[in-house]
This record gives structure tokens, C-alpha cells and sequence, in this order.
């Protein structure tokens, strides 16, 4: 009863009375499968994390926690074109077989794609990260969608997006064209030039 309170706490009310109602609950609860259930769910162990504003904070299929600057530092000296989805999206959901082929053609070139997801609850990124092939991609889901610094100054609300980050790490398209244009060949051919 408890555990389906918390649950319709979280749906209806603001996330810091959830966090509040989630500690009392691993006081007075004693199993352990519920409190991981609730940990995996909705990220209590990621408190900190999602309250940092300065940094996009992201965390991969294997729970690492890392940020979007991060990455973008890991692939110093290529292109990132980053896909943002969201499983309820269904132009994303449709968007991600192209983005699959333009990554395939260009596979062999300096250029990364990066999938992040920034849906409400992460199990169900990680369902649909399993149900279109995105396991083995860099792949991950914020920690701080909406309130990062960089989510406000792009003024993202709505998904599908695509960002496009030069071989330097600098953010050139903060609307970038989708997988399936032309337009994103162009874009990247020039920039690997």
C-alpha cells in the first residue's frame, strides 16, 4: 500500500515531496526488493546528481554516471551529432532506423552519435533502449532534463532534437537537421573536411 502510494505520489506531486516521502518509506519498509525496485525506477540513488544544474548529467545502460561535456571531451577530434528521444515519441521512435544508417555510412569516418533520452521514468528508457537496438550505442538518459543551464539556454521543450557539436566539442546546430535529410550529409561531409 505503501509503495503504490509513493507511486501516485511521483506522477502527482513535485519532486522534492517525492524525495521526502521516499526516505520516510526506506525507513519503515523492510523489503529490500521493493526499495530496489523504487531506486531503479525513479533514481533516488541519483538525488545529487539530478539537482546539479551547472553540467547535462547523464547515466548509460550499465549506471555511469557522466555528463554531456564529458563525452564530448572523450570525442575530441570528431563530430557528435547527438539524437534526443523519447519512447512515447513516435516521430523519434520513427527518426531512429534512419539514424542507425546515417551512422552506419559513416561508420568509418570521425563522426559519433550519441542517443540521450529524457523521458520521466528511466525503465522505460531502458525497455525501448532494448526494443530498437540502441544497446551497444552510446546511449543515455538525463539525470536533469529540464533544469540543466543548457536544457534553458536551448530552450528544449520538445523532442525529437538534434544537436551537432564540431571536432573541438563546440555546439554549431542546436537545431540540427534529422538523420534522414539531406541536409545532415552536407552538414557532417563539410565538417569532417
Amino acid at each position: 500500500m505503501l509503495y503504490s502510494s509513493l507511486n501516485a505520489i511521483y506522477e502527482d506531486y513535485p519532486e522534492k515531496v517525492y524525495l521526502e516521502y521516499t526516505e520516510k518509506f526506506k525507513k519503515v519498509v523492510s523489503d529490500t526488493t521493493l526499495i530496489t525496485v523504487l531506486q531503479k525506477k525513479k533514481l533516488i540513488d541519483f538525488k545529487e546528481v539530478t539537482v546539479n544544474t551547472k553540467e547535462v548529467q547523464l547515466i548509460d545502460l550499465k549506471e555511469n554516471v557522466t555528463t554531456l561535456s564529458a563525452i564530448l571531451e572523450k570525442h575530441k577530434g570528431k563530430v557528435v551529432y547527438v539524437d534526443y528521444w523519447t519512447s512515447w515519441c513516435a516521430p523519434c521512435i520513427d527518426a531512429l532506423p534512419k539514424s542507425k544508417k546515417l551512422q552506419k555510412e559513416y561508420k568509418n569516418k570521425d563522426v559519433v552519435f550519441v542517443y540521450i533520452n529524457n523521458e520521466k521514468e528511466k525503465d522505460k528508457w531502458e525497455i525501448a533502449s532494448k526494443q530498437y537496438n540502441l544497446i551497444s550505442s552510446e546511449n543515455y538518459y538525463t539525470l536533469n532534463f529540464p533544469k540543466a543551464k543548457f536544457y534553458q539556454d536551448l530552450e528544449f521543450k520538445s523532442v525529437p532534437r538534434y544537436l551537432l557539436f564540431d571536432k573541438k566539442g563546440k555546439l554549431i546546430q542546436s537545431k540540427a537537421p534529422a538523420p534522414n535529410s539531406d541536409i545532415i550529409r552536407e552538414i557532417l561531409n563539410q565538417l569532417l573536411k
